[in-house]
């Protein structure tokens, strides 16, 4: 029997192919609620070549850890009432190689704008055919930004509106159902300012009442889409009497609003 010998020099070669190889294979980190929607990611992703799936998270401390253990090539994101721009941007922090891909319901050229801005690297929709979710993850993996053409377009059209630290704050409380009255306590200024601000507000962003500036607001803070529908809907229904939510605090000095970025995105 002849006997195979290798070099040193040989399987150095192989070695360095094998490592190849296996350093192909993109490390895919998925955040969903539902375990029937992570079931039909894992069953998509099962077909993509050089992909695999390192975990699954169902809430969102489970996905800061796993994040932080892990270090994914790509982690996507199902977007819920529990997922945040400063969510987003922790995420995007904490591995500079990391791209973050949305997985959305619906989603408004707003919000898809700011979380842009912060940098996540794709859109997709749950129910996109099998070809666009090999699409965008593997834009997504080589760090290039991927949208379905119609999402696009609605960027395309859109204007980013530059706002100041004070009328982003005052948007935010407009958004949170807060009355004139409760807004200027929370600022520390005359309820006269506060309607001197809300119309620069509107003339600046073009919106005719509070109505349309909580609604362009929640489209640009809420990744849930449905669940900002739900807000507008109350708000619609009852400027003054909508409940406050949880994230309002009584201190004057602690006082929070949801994380408008430094501008909002307009879209008509």
């Amino acid at each position: 029997m002849r006997e195979i010998r290798h070099s040193d020099e040989h399987l150095g070669d192989l070695t360095a192919l094998g490592e190849t190889r296996v350093q192909r294979l993109t490390r895919v980190l998925l955040f969903a609620v539902p375990p029937v929607l992570a079931a039909g990611f894992s069953a998509i992703l099962e077909t993509i070549v050089g992909f695999e799936l390192i975990g699954v998270c169902h809430d969102v401390e489970g996905l800061r850890s796993e994040a932080r253990a892990n270090t994914p090539d790509v982690i996507v994101v199902e977007t819920t009432s529990l997922v945040s721009l400063e969510l987003i941007k922790e995420l995007r922090a904490g591995g500079s190689t990391t791209s973050v891909v949305l997985w959305v319901d619906g989603i408004s050229p707003e919000f898809a704008s700011q979380a842009i801005g912060i940098g996540i690297k794709g859109v997709l929709r749950r129910n996109a055919p099998v070809d666009l979710y090999e699409r965008c993850l593997r834009s997504a993996a080589a760090g290039d930004l991927w949208l379905e053409q119609e999402l696009s377009c609605a960027l395309l059209s859109a204007r980013r509106v530059a706002l100041a630290p004070r009328q982003r704050i005052l948007m935010g409380f407009v958004a949170q159902g807060l009355r004139n009255k409760e807004i200027a306590w929370k600022m520390g200024i005359t309820e006269g300012t506060v309607k001197v601000y809300l119309s620069h507000l509107f003339d600046r962003l073009g919106v005719g009442d509070r109505y349309e500036l909580a609604l362009l607001a929640l489209k640009n803070i809420s990744a849930d889409q449905s669940r900002a529908a739900e807000r507008v809907a109350a708000f619609g229904q009852d400027h003054a009497d909508m409940p406050i939510p949880s994230t309002m605090v009584s201190s004057r000095s602690n006082a929070s609003t949801p994380d408008i970025e430094t501008g909002v995105s307009v879209c008509h």
